[in-house]
């Protein structure tokens, strides 16, 4: 009996020690991590050797959540802009996807990929860029699958569907997201990933809709997780507030100041000067005489011996400060301050910003939303069956061009390299050895291809060279 006893003992110690593993995961990779940065965080600003703390002085929040993001996004101009310029730029259009760009006739793959697109209640294009500003606001979003094949939501998702089955695809934010188990076995791939998450349904819902909550417990191969601006932690990424929180709060003292203080001084003060016999026999009317006066639209008062003398005050510019706090706001995120705020500074710089913008664009477009959002659901389709498989299971991503040009623009660039390529080819060298019809009349002349309307000319030149007499034939003239 003995050591029946010591045997449950010892076995409920190493269950225990077990649980206090996966807990102290799970709480790196949920709330530990961002714990202990907001614990470091909170020797910002001290200078002095500590005797000032400027963050205090300044009023500057140390320990912002990703609450304090959401509201700020929600509530301050500039800050709804940060949030969403890079998303509505990357997403402004829906990207070709092909496994065959050589021939015009719609693969397989393609079409289950066009059938995608025209779901009404996917959505698949819009929802991927509201995925994209839930992760810009917080650390992380998360994007749910949901798949009609009976089973609970917190079981692995197996077996294979069609388009039909894709019920719907949610978005969510990190306050509505709780990573409840990760991955401990040590010789899994996914070591350290979520293993279930609990998704909050309508969990920012508006107060006066009263939309009741409801908590889903859901498996990893339903989710699919986005994080942008990773560094140790692939699931952590940097809300894109994070590095300017300061400077919003400084932009809210400039602008709201700057108002308050032109509301305040551009109606000016009063002196009121009494004669020196004068008394006052009601100084609370006065009183309110002059609130109305400061305060309301009455431009008049009735004084009895005093003297009410205009007092003028002088108010500095704010723009000075303005544009220095945008500046930094748009050294930070890499947003051109034209772009920011779309203010014209000349053609010349104009043109510069928006070509910078364009590259970061598209930087953004292939190495995170490609990567990171549009390649792992596509992939998710494929591995179920919802997509048809593509050739050689390769596919390919085409973004649009995100450049709008001219006609006329477009016509002297396709003339230009229609040239360069005729003198590479030379005389008597073959365009087409260098670039496909396909390819000459999207590419460069920025046209439809229709490969079935194309008529193929074929002739010969006549012949300049004279016949020649067969040998030993004299030639008669």
């Amino acid at each position: 009996m003995d050591n029946k006893l010591k045997l449950e003992n010892k076995m409920l110690k190493g269950q225990l020690k077990a649980k206090a593993e996966l807990e102290k995961v799970n709480n790196n990779l949920t709330t530990g991590f961002y714990t202990s940065v907001r614990k470091n965080l909170t020797g910002l600003g001290y200078t002095f050797n500590g005797n000032r703390d400027m963050y205090k002085v300044l009023g500057y929040d140390k320990t912002p959540t990703i609450e304090d993001y959401y509201k700020r996004y929600k509530r301050q101009d500039i800050a709804t802009r940060l949030v969403e310029a890079y998303p509505e730029a990357c997403w402004g259009g829906v990207p070709y996807i092909t496994d065959d760009e050589d021939t015009q006739e719609k693969t397989p793959f393609e079409k289950t990929y066009l059938d995608l697109l025209k779901r009404n209640n996917l959505k698949i294009f819009d929802t991927l860029k509201r995925a994209d500003v839930l992760a810009n606001i917080g650390e992380f979003s998360v994007l749910y699958i949901n798949i009609n094949d009976g089973k609970d939501p917190s079981e692995p998702l197996t077996g294979t569907y069609t388009i039909d089955d894709v019920l719907f695809i949610k978005p969510f934010l990190q306050t509505n997201v709780n990573i409840s188990k990760v991955v401990t076995e040590k010789q899994d791939p996914f070591y350290g990933y979520p293993e279930t998450y609990d998704l909050t349904f309508n969990g920012h819902s508006l107060t006066n809709l009263q939309l009741s909550q409801q908590v889903v417990k859901v498996h990893r191969s339903r989710i699919l997780h986005i994080a942008e601006n990773s560094l140790e932690n692939d699931i952590i990424g940097r809300p894109r507030l994070e590095s300017v929180y300061n400077r919003l709060e400084d932009l809210e003292k400039v602008v709201g100041g700057g108002a308050e203080t032109f509301f305040l001084n551009s109606r000016g003060g009063l002196n009121l000067v009494l004669d020196k016999d004068a008394s006052i026999d009601d100084p609370e009317r006065l009183e309110e005489e002059l609130q109305d006066f400061s305060n309301n639209l009455t431009r008049y008062l009735k004084t009895q011996g005093a003297e009410a003398k205009p007092l003028n005050f002088h108010s500095s510019d704010p723009k000075q400060y303005f544009d220095i706090i945008i500046s930094l706001i748009s050294a930070s995120t890499k947003i051109p301050t034209r772009i920011l705020i779309g203010a014209e500074r000349g053609q010349l710089a104009s043109g510069q910003d928006e070509n910078n913008w364009i590259a970061r664009v598209k930087e953004r477009q292939n190495n995170f939303c490609e990567n990171i959002i549009l390649k792992p659901l596509i992939d998710f389709f494929i591995k179920y069956g919802i997509l048809a498989p593509p050739k050689n299971e390769m596919y390919t991503v085409v973004w649009e061009d995100l450049k709008v040009i001219s006609n006329m623009e477009r016509s002297d660039i396709a003339t230009k390299m229609t040239t360069a390529i005729e003198k590479y080819v030379g005389r008597d060298g073959n365009a087409q050895e260098v670039i496909t019809k396909k390819q000459f009349v999207k590419d460069i002349l920025g046209m439809e291809f229709r490969e079935k309307e194309l008529v193929e000319t074929n002739f010969q030149e006549p012949s300049e060279e004279v016949e020649k007499p067969p040998e030993n034939q004299e030639i008669v003239e």
